[in-house]
């Protein structure tokens, strides 16, 4: 493998300025408005400028889903511990589920005019909305709460 010392100056520099927290974005805009070029030879985009700087190969590594499986494959264009570190930053940041149901239209106004509970939509044993339908507050199926007697809160307690 040949490293092309253009293309190995304009992976530093990228890299030095990720590392000093400089957004992705702005330094793919820098580098589209400079007219450096993708491999492919458009428009860097952010997500292969990620791809460009946590992969294994410019640090020389070899890696196989996401693990380093080689050291000292070919000649590197980073330091090991720039690579370690820029994998560290740029690393997607895990995900938290929802852990609200779903609101509906009138779920925080109406009352059952039964029970006079608080309306709400039902959920399932995960927390999310089975429907978009809505029923008193731990109405049971077949209880006398059903969707059709609802009320209107009143603010003033009547």
């Amino acid at each position: 493998m040949t490293i092309v010392d253009a293309e190995a100056r304009v992976i530093r520099e990228a890299a030095m300025r990720a590392r000093a927290g400089e957004s992705l974005r702005s330094i793919a805009a820098d580098l589209n408005a400079r007219g450096i070029p993708s491999a492919k030879g458009g428009q860097l985009q952010t997500l292969v400028l990620r791809g460009v700087l946590t992969s294994a190969r410019v640090s020389g590594r070899r890696e196989y889903h996401g693990e380093i499986v080689h050291e000292q494959s070919w000649p590197a264009i980073i330091t090991t511990a720039e690579s370690d570190e820029l994998r560290a930053l740029l690393a997607p940041k895990p995900t938290t589920p929802r852990t609200q149901a779903r609101t509906y239209l009138l779920s925080g106004i109406l009352t059952c005019a039964v029970c006079h509970k608080g309306w709400d939509a039902p959920t399932t044993g995960d927390g999310a909305t089975s429907a978009p339908k809505t029923r008193a507050t731990g109405a049971a199926a077949g209880s006398p709460c059903s969707p059709t007697t609802p009320r209107r809160r009143s603010s003033t307690g009547c």
